[in-house]
């Protein structure tokens, strides 16, 4: 098979990753949340090496995007396992932080340089898990100034909806509402994990989509984020994609079949109810 000069740039960026980008680290928060191992952002990626053709996504949030080791593995794991990747192969980069909201991000400046960088097809946008609740102001704010960064480079705005904690499920609706409506007022896609997160539990409680601390996300958990992920961005179902996600000899995360499969089912049905509501 002889590979075109594209093919070859996100090969060798894949493997570049593979090389530099691959590491863990126990969460700043560890000690107070008994956190479980978190990503370490990949170095970043010279714009050149995401050519056209490649589905090259910036993700911007924090642990609730870095755990088990990350969307950009977990992501890449996922798309990479499907029939016809190569078609759009993914290239998944983060800014995340322990605990950061988007208006941290902003004042921090790491994210708009990265936005900035330009060559990107979405941006995906995570503020902390109670900014929707407790400060919706600077939320809608920060997510407004960020959204203009992302326009000017020609890419598209995706908000990643969060999870409530599992001791106060009542809160998802409240996200979810916020979410949307910021989704409507800046025009961009909501990818709606909380409410993927919602109906797992209500049809399988037992499956624990939370880590002990109760609302960091389990492997369960971020399997599911990655699945709504893939249902997005490629506009199919993940069932039967992988669902064992390494980095060499590491195993990251390895879910049971039926389990899997739950999962997968779930994220695909919830993005194509929230798209049929939305209209997308």
């Amino acid at each position: 098979m002889i590979l075109h000069r594209s093919q070859t740039l996100w090969l060798a960026a894949l493997l570049a990753m593979g090389v530099i980008g691959w590491d863990s680290a126990l969460g700043p928060e560890s000690g107070y949340w008994r956190a479980q191992p978190t990503w370490v952002d990949p170095r970043p990626l010279p714009p050149g090496a995401r050519p056209a053709g490649g589905l090259r996504v910036l993700f911007i949030g924090n642990s609730f995007t870095g755990y088990w080791g990350g969307q950009v593995l977990i992501g890449t794991k996922i798309a990479t396992s499907s029939r016809g990747w190569m078609e759009r192969p993914p290239m998944y980069e983060q800014v995340t932080g322990s605990g950061m909201d988007l208006e941290e991000h902003w004042r921090w400046g790491r994210a708009v340089g990265r936005i900035r960088e330009g060559n990107w097809d979405c941006v995906v946008l995570q503020d902390h898990s109670e900014g929707p609740l407790n400060r919706r102001a600077a939320f809608f704010r920060y997510a407004r100034l960020l959204d203009l960064e992302i326009r000017k480079v020609g890419a598209k705005t995706v908000l990643f909806m969060t999870w409530s904690k599992k001791q106060e499920p009542e809160m998802q609706s409240i996200l979810a509402e916020a979410y949307r409506a910021l989704g409507r007022e800046i025009g961009a896609a909501v990818v709606p994990v909380g409410l993927a997160f919602e109906r797992a539990n209500a049809g399988r409680p037992a499956l624990e989509l939370h880590d002990v601390d109760g609302k960091h996300p389990s492997r369960a958990g971020s399997y599911l984020t990655a699945c709504c992920f893939y249902r997005y961005f490629y506009g199919r179902s993940p069932v039967g994609l992988s669902r064992t996600i390494q980095d060499g000899a590491r195993e990251w995360i390895a879910m049971d079949e039926t389990d899997a499969l739950y999962l997968q089912e779930i994220a695909s049905r919830t993005g194509e109810m929230h798209s049929r509501e939305a209209g997308e």
